[in-house]
């Protein structure tokens, strides 16, 4: 393939990683020093037009005119009756293992000079995966097809001894991707407004350990529109129960997090500043508006909630 037409535009965006990179790990350098982790949130999919795919097309399923044969998503659920088709490109594991999982060292080995942990979304498909007929417009005809999980996060481990990761383990599971994560003692997720029975006592939360606790994701409503999606009798209990009003609820959830025994706890903008639906970020299965359109103007109001956060982290012993 001659891409000699297009080397003034490839080098600019060369150079434009070069730059962007190079600050990245000045900043990363800046954090460090001063005792902060940087976490960084990895997909396990690649898109279809990445330079990732097309650099080792043989690592994923591909026809003869390397199109995708299958792809990636999920079946029906809790966020949509037809599934979710992605429509990433499926890993082809044989070639993968043939190869030691290299595409897979190399791609977390870049990841671990970025962030200091990584969190790796959709856990799930390293144990079983949805894949879907490249021809199909929807996640329903897929089918479940198992995935080397063992054999690739042994290399991994092997390969790299010193790396932290975090897995999303969320959603519908079965057993034997509990088994696989607890296999390699990988930390887990929990999402408070998921967990959290209005009803019930909630030790169970508070005592959680090897877990993340998160108040909400991008892929949820913030903690102030879940509260005010609730009936007018749940958020009364919920009030009772935090013994707060309409304005401090939402502090009250975030110090209630923070005072689990969770191994983190993970706080969105969003959380901290008390905002309602309006600044979330993602409705899964669309597209489209108001999906990640939500930005925070300025640091002004981070900066007003610093005092009552130091207190809520100090009063909490981490």
């Amino acid at each position: 393939l001659d891409l000699s037409a297009y080397k003034e535009q490839i080098d600019y965006e060369l150079f434009l990683q070069f730059i962007f990179s190079r600050h990245w790990l000045e900043l990363k350098a800046y954090a460090n020093s001063k005792n902060i982790e940087i976490m960084g949130d990895i997909p396990i999919y690649l898109g279809f037009d990445s330079l990732d795919v097309w650099e080792n097309q043989d690592m994923f399923l591909l026809d003869a005119e390397q199109n995708p044969t299958f792809v990636a998503g999920v079946p029906p659920d809790y966020f949509s009756v037809t599934g979710q088709r992605w429509g990433n490109p499926i890993y082809n594991w044989e070639n993968l293992a043939k190869s030691n999982f290299k595409f897979w060292i190399d791609r977390l080995k870049g990841n671990m000079q970025a962030f200091d942990i990584i969190r790796i979304d959709h856990f799930r498909a390293f144990d079983t995966y949805w894949q879907i007929p490249a021809s199909c417009p929807t996640a329903i005809d897929g089918e479940w097809v198992e995935a080397p999980g063992y054999a690739l996060f042994d290399t991994i481990y092997k390969e790299l001894p010193n790396i932290k990761i975090v897995v999303e383990d969320l959603g519908d599971l079965r057993p034997e991707v509990l088994e696989l994560r607890d296999h390699y003692k990988l930390p887990g997720m929990q999402i408070f407004q998921f967990v959290f029975d209005v009803h019930g006592d909630n030790s169970k939360l508070k005592e959680l350990v090897n877990t993340i606790i998160y108040t909400g994701t991008h892929d949820n409503s913030t903690l102030m529109g879940w509260y005010w999606s609730l009936n007018t009798w749940n958020r009364k209990l919920l009030k009772r129960f935090f013994k707060a009003n309409d304005v401090t609820i939402t502090h009250k959830m975030l110090q209630y997090s923070l005072n689990c025994n969770a191994s983190y706890v993970i706080f969105p903008a969003q959380d901290i500043l008390g905002l309602g639906d309006y600044a979330r970020m993602n409705f899964p299965s669309t597209i489209g508006s108001p999906n990640w359109e939500w930005k925070m103007a300025n640091l002004a109001g981070l900066k007003a909630e610093a005092t009552w956060l130091g207190a809520a982290v100090a009063k909490s012993g981490r």
